[in-house]
């Protein structure tokens, strides 16, 4: 747990509200453990039965670093309360209030001490009309800010989240669903100025039938969400953006001889505001998507599969999903990409450890006013090997050419190569994987990408080893500056009571700026398409030990996460490093807790010195069961 300055300290007391409702409920528990021997479970009235049990610690810390420096005796806890009233298919809740942890990371010290309460109720679930409520509001606590495929950067903040969710399921009757989701926060980077503040609301409406045969669905949504950011991780000014969009549609499906048809229809709109002044833009957008498809089995060997599509704006679609989570539109262009394709795809099963694969792919593009067609096809086979030498390998390998209306474009192939296997004592596993000319999403671009992977495990005796590795690369670029890649690995060793481990990840790519981290985006619009993106490159890497001996616990770890980001302004670099330490000594329902954290996280765009916390903490905490 984070051991508080003095002006933290103070924030806290101004939330005295969640601080004394759970002080007064750990006073409570307290008396009802004195006062009376615990039972199974309690009954008020006659028809609400609950469960109670949490635990309560106590104890000192102090901290010191750029914030301040404060110290003294610290009171803390979590309960959890379930029960039901008249019965659990009626009306079934459950509250978890905490004070002064991390729900995070609750074993050990952690940046931040966390305040808030978690609570659900089920209603009405043994009838025609269910429903779920869920509310969460945590304060100070500790997070990440994104960085795609590795550790991003350590966030403190508040935020509160509302779920509702209500169906009505009449017998003979269309299904309704309704979903409402409303979550909000404010979130600050150690190491930087300026907070972030977020606000979003979202609502769902589905509904389904079936009559005569056929499978019909509809569907209706909206969300809305407004944010703030500083700009502190590129060097700008402050973003002020907000967007909305709408979606609305339906399907329909029914069995065909031999095999199933479906269509489905959807229509969206978007709408973006935001105010920088490097790249001030406000923009809007609509897309009606229609795609239908059909799947048969001609034989007991042969299955085919056909499907046609159509989008009027298919970078709208794209655009879309970005500003609904928060982010900027970041194409500079709002001219409609509208775009219509087939697909058919063949197998072909000449036994149960072989088969083959066509396919056959055509799609007409209209992007910036330019008119392009694009056709490929392609086949492949696949067989799974059952040798002794090979146990356990499994491969898919094809190829493919691509062609347009200037000619062909090239030929590309595609492999996928599995092994997984035990022997001597050894678990194996690998993969790799290669795609080329797959890319469909605006046409059928000239693009590839691989993929590989790997684990193993042994064990010596009473020495259990293990390692792992993974990464994803672009291959060739359709245009240069559009290549991402991501690697990680990690290993492990254990020894009776001792354990050690280490990992490490590093990625790199094009992404959008949105509250929440960075949101990575496909590479078939690198510049000048883009405006407002940004290309990052992150490494992060730590380690731990820990010994393990009767009812001592002792471990430490150190992790250190470092981000450099590439803006129109130019190039900033982050850093992050901790340092945790803890022991813990168990007698009964007693524990005893120690620890020691330090925390560095520097902000490169900000100007300002590196944020240091250097916190310990020694204290007590029992269990209890209350009822």
């Amino acid at each position: 747990m984070k051991r508080r300055t003095s002006s933290a300290r103070e924030t806290r007391d101004r939330r005295s509200p969640a601080a004394w409702i759970f002080a007064a409920g750990c006073a409570v528990a307290v008396l009802l453990i004195v006062s009376h021997p615990a039972a199974a479970q309690v009954t008020v009235g006659e028809d609400v039965k609950m469960n109670l049990a949490g635990d309560l610690s106590a104890g000192y810390n102090g901290s010191y670093g750029t914030q301040g420096s404060g110290h003294g005796f610290t009171l803390g806890g979590n309960a959890s309360l379930n029960g039901f009233y008249y019965n659990p298919q009626f009306i079934n809740f459950q509250v978890e209030p905490y004070y002064n942890r991390s729900q995070a990371n609750s074993a050990f010290q952690s940046i931040t001490d966390s305040s808030g309460v978690i609570a659900s109720a089920s209603l009405f679930s043994g009838s025609h009309f269910p429903g779920t409520v869920s509310f969460q509001k945590t304060y100070d606590s500790t997070g990440q800010f994104g960085v795609p495929g590795t550790t991003g950067l350590t966030t403190s903040g508040s935020q509160q989240a509302l779920t509702l969710n209500w169906s009505a399921l009449i017998p003979d009757w269309p299904t309704l669903q309704v979903l409402f989701i409303a979550n909000g926060g404010n979130v600050s980077i150690p190491g930087a100025k300026g907070e972030s503040h977020t606000n979003s609301k979202t609502i769902g409406l589905n509904s389904s039938y079936r009559v005569r045969g056929f499978q019909l669905s509809g569907h209706y949504g909206h969300g809305w969400n407004h944010s703030e950011s500083p700009g502190f991780l590129v060097g700008e000014e402050g973003t002020d953006s907000g967007g909305g969009s709408n979606y609305f549609g339906g399907s329909v499906g029914h069995a065909i001889p031999k095999g199933y048809w479906s269509l489905q229809a959807t229509h969206s709109n978007f709408e973006s505001d935001s105010r920088n002044p490097a790249f001030a833009d406000s923009s809007s957008g609509s897309n009606t998507a229609l795609n239908t498809s059909a799947s048969f089995h001609l034989m007991p060997r042969l299955g085919l599969g056909v499907d046609a599509d159509y989008q009027t704006n298919a970078l709208g679609a794209l655009e879309q999903q970005i500003v609904e989570a928060g982010g900027s539109n970041p194409f500079r262009y709002a001219q409609d990409g509208h775009s219509y394709g087939v697909h058919a795809t063949a197998q072909y099963s000449f036994s149960h450890w072989i088969y083959a694969t066509g396919s056959f792919s055509h799609r007409e593009l209209t992007f910036l006013g330019q008119h392009n067609s694009y056709t490929q096809y392609g086949g492949g086979i696949s067989t799974n090997f059952s040798k002794t030498l090979l146990r356990g390998l499994t491969f898919f390998v094809g190829a493919n050419d691509t062609a347009s209306k200037e000619g062909n474009d090239g030929a590309g192939m595609f492999a996928n190569v599995n092994y997984d296997r035990r022997f001597s004592g050894w678990d194996v596993s690998s993969s790799f994987n290669y795609s080329q000319s797959v890319q469909t999403l605006f046409g059928i671009y000239t693009t590839s990408s691989y993929g590989y992977g790997g684990g193993v495990k042994r064990k010596f005796g009473e020495l259990h080893w293990g390692a792992g590795f993974g990464g994803q690369h672009s291959g060739l670029e359709r245009l240069a500056g559009s290549s991402s890649h991501s690697e990680s690995g990690s290993t492990f060793l254990q020894f009776r009571r001792f354990n050690v481990n280490a990992t490490y990840s590093q990625s790199s790519g094009i992404s959008v700026l949105t509250p929440q981290g960075l949101v990575s985006i496909p590479t078939i619009a690198p510049p000048p398409v883009l405006a407002n993106f940004l290309l990052y490159d992150g490494r992060g890497y730590g380690g731990g030990v820990g010994v393990f001996y009767k009812r001592l616990t002792m471990n430490a770890s150190y992790n250190r996460a470092i981000s450099g980001l590439t803006a129109p302004s130019g190039l900033t670099a982050n850093g992050s490093t901790t340092y945790n330490a803890r022991l813990q000594y168990r007698v009964r329902k007693m524990y005893f807790d120690a620890g020691f954290t330090r925390f560095q996280q520097s902000i490169g765009a900000s100007g300002s010195p590196p944020a240091v916390l250097n916190s310990f903490y020694a204290g007590f905490s029992r269990w209890f069961n209350v009822f």
